[in-house]
């Protein structure tokens, strides 16, 4: 009977660390990813820096989260400015340096455009591809436009059952930043749509993946975001909020990093100097260099005096 029960325990014990090896190989070969990876954001301001960590939403905007992580994994994002600074909006960066020799300038106030397109050529970055050139109905297509779909809710994008309000603005959250495109709405591209059941001619497969034409105007987003300043109670319609801090000490980390900007803001004022932000002239946003871009993409920003520098974007976990 001994016998017959340390025989049983070994197959168990061996059962279970089989099954150990399985899910760890798989981890290490396939696709074995969080549901909330976690990244660190390090900003700097006046001499200090601030290291906020944040958990992303891959569940619910699996596309934009991972073209964030894959972006902050090239580098891309290190050594960036916030270069638009809106109180009642947030803080926008993910497309320009500053460069302090250059900010007695009317026209930039120190912002070097880090050109998006030419970053990925140069540093040879290959990204998971969802938005790409047209192609006829009933064809695969195969060469990508490095943008990604627009996971927000006025593209017809939404999340089931979505009690807690997931894609709402919360202070402190990192909202995907859309570049207002409406000139293009014409112009069509094919996006990667994934889904249980989806419609391929006229049927219906399942764990199909298909495509469709879709606007290029809301599926375009490149590597722009913000930092959210505002809280609201309904899921934006316009944009993607794909991450918040990850938990309370995070919070505290990013409020702290806001109340020096605004003592900073206050002390200014005080002493009667410049404003905290000097505007630009029109700059162009997202410059693209491929096949039907003819009209140039204009904005301008407030550019904060006193820098503040997203040092880096290190992903903790994927």
């Amino acid at each position: 009977m001994i016998q017959l029960l340390n025989k049983t325990i070994k197959r168990a014990v061996c059962f279970l660390f089989a099954a150990i090896m399985v899910v760890s190989t798989a981890c290490m070969f396939g696709s074995c990813t969080s549901a909330n990876p976690k990244v660190t954001l390090t900003v700097s301001f006046n001499s200090k820096t601030y290291k906020i960590e944040y958990k992303l939403y891959r569940k619910f905007f699996p596309q934009t989260v991972q073209h964030f992580i894959e972006l902050a994994e090239s580098g891309y994002y290190d050594g960036l400015c916030f270069h638009d600074y809106q109180d009642s909006v947030g803080m926008f960066t993910g497309g320009y340096e500053y460069d302090a020799a250059q900010a007695g300038d009317p026209e930039t106030r120190g912002l070097v455009e880090r050109e998006y397109f030419s970053y990925l050529e140069e540093h040879n970055v290959e990204l998971t591809q969802t938005v790409y050139k047209p192609v006829a109905a009933g064809k695969v297509p195969t060469e990508g436009t490095n943008t990604v779909v627009g996971e927000f809710k006025s593209n017809h994008y939404e999340i089931e059952n979505n009690d807690k309000k997931y894609g709402s603005l919360k202070d402190g959250a990192l909202v995907m930043y859309y570049t207002d495109k409406s000139e293009a709405d014409s112009t069509q591209v094919t996006v990667k749509r994934n889904s249980k059941t989806a419609q391929v001619g006229d049927d219906w497969e399942k764990d199909a993946e298909w495509y469709s034409t879709k606007g290029y105007a809301k599926n375009s987003a490149t590597s722009l975001f913000y930092i959210s300043s505002v809280t609201e109670n309904a899921v934006n319609q316009d944009y993607c909020v794909f991450g918040e801090p990850y938990n309370e000490a995070a919070q505290e980390k990013y409020e702290e990093l806001m109340t020096a900007i605004t003592k900073y803001i206050k002390d200014v004022e005080a002493n009667g100097e410049n404003s905290f932000v000097q505007e630009t002239e029109p700059m162009l946003v997202d410059t693209e260099d491929w096949f039907y871009r003819s009209y140039k993409l204009e904005a301008t920003y407030k550019v904060p005096m006193a820098p503040i520098i997203l040092t880096s974007v290190k992903v903790n976990n994927k």
